[in-house]
């Protein structure tokens, strides 16, 4: 990282427009904000170890930089500069990259950190919001006059790697947003739903970083970076849903999937109420009222009578009861007691 700076925190100056000052974990250090909503970054000051030269600290002092990216020091990425247009670009399958010859380093993966040093020259941090990838590069006059800048630009769309005096285009066609998920199917459950897909046909050219489901109606989501399954919570009961997944790549958003089958989030039914046993002449006939649904229709009710568990069903009718045998007149007719359960995992209630 640079050391553009050569103020301490008492007289440091006010930054432009789009800087500011942030206390990061070695010291004083400039941040450019709408670089930061792309990529995690800082100017370094007179104030951190690499300001001082000390005989043999350079690795503690690079480790400071390293622990403010918030990376292992040997996953922090440094050239030799050679005050020119070099270019070094880092591609997935090649492990953690040694030291090149080089003035602009290029990279889109997450678990790197890049890092160049300046004195009189200028430092240039670059994101590229589109492919996810960042720069970091450094120009002197001879790599202005050789043009750093534009060459940091057409380097950041690069697909192969290269140590070169010089950025080239892209070989062959340039990443893309990924295809649509697919086979898409929906499970529902108490107040949410399960989704399943498979996995996009095309990334694009460049590895998904994670999958969104949406519920229709509403709007809610649920996110994975790589399982392909998630739940949609909070949904209501009773309602009809249909769902869709993306895929997201460094480039964005892919085109949504087809709908999954409607489904409708339900839970068991409440439990009836309004219980009454009216007993007669070796029967009885209990009635009671409704319950709620839970979301999914009523398919039918049990009556239990106790002692004995005698019972009877029904569909749909809010009432039932039956007829005992005559030696069992007597004791059934004295029923005071009965339960009612409604629906296919029914709850039971009882009559006081």
């Amino acid at each position: 990282m640079p050391n553009p700076m050569m103020f301490g925190t008492s007289d440091r100056p006010q930054p432009g427009d789009g800087f500011e000052w942030v206390q990061a974990r070695g010291g004083l250090a400039l941040v450019c904000r709408p670089l930061a909503s792309l990529a995690s970054h800082f100017f370094t000051t007179r104030g951190w170890r690499l300001g001082v030269r000390v005989p043999g600290g350079d690795d503690d002092a690079w480790a400071e930089v390293a622990a403010g990216l918030d990376v292992d020091p040997e996953r922090l990425v440094r050239v030799r500069q050679v005050h020119g247009r070099a270019v070094f670009v880092i591609s997935d399958g090649m492990g953690v990259p040694t030291r090149h010859d080089a003035d602009i380093i290029v990279s889109h993966r997450s678990d790197l950190g890049l890092a160049v040093q300046v004195a009189d020259c200028v430092p240039v941090l670059i994101a590229d919001r589109r492919t996810g990838a960042v720069a970091a590069a450094h120009a002197g006059w001879r790599g202005m006059a050789a043009g750093v800048p534009s060459t940091v630009v057409n380097a950041m769309g690069r697909g192969e790697l290269a140590i070169t005096g010089s950025a080239t285009p892209w070989k062959g066609t340039p990443p893309t947003v990924p295809s649509a998920p697919t086979a898409l199917s929906a499970v529902a459950g108490d107040g949410q739903v399960t989704a399943s897909w498979a996995a996009p046909e095309s990334t694009g050219g460049t590895p998904i970083k994670g999958y969104t489901v949406t519920a229709t109606p509403g709007g809610d989501t649920c996110e994975t970076k790589s399982a392909l399954t998630c739940v949609v919570r909070d949904l209501v009961n009773g309602t009809d849903y249909t769902l869709t997944v993306t895929a997201t790549n460094a480039v964005g958003t892919g085109a949504a999937s087809e709908p999954s089958a409607t489904v409708t989030p339900a839970t068991v039914p409440s439990a009836p109420t309004g219980l009454a046993a009216d007993p007669g002449d070796g029967q009885v006939t209990v009635s009671w009222a409704a319950p709620a649904t839970g979301g999914s229709p009523i398919t039918g009710y049990t009556v239990t009578a106790t002692p004995g568990g005698r019972t009877c069903v029904t569909s749909a009718a809010l009432t039932c009861g039956w007829r005992a045998t005559t030696a069992a007149a007597r004791s059934i007719s004295g029923v005071r007691i009965a339960t009612v359960m409604a629906g296919v995992n029914p709850y039971v209630v009882r009559a006081a």
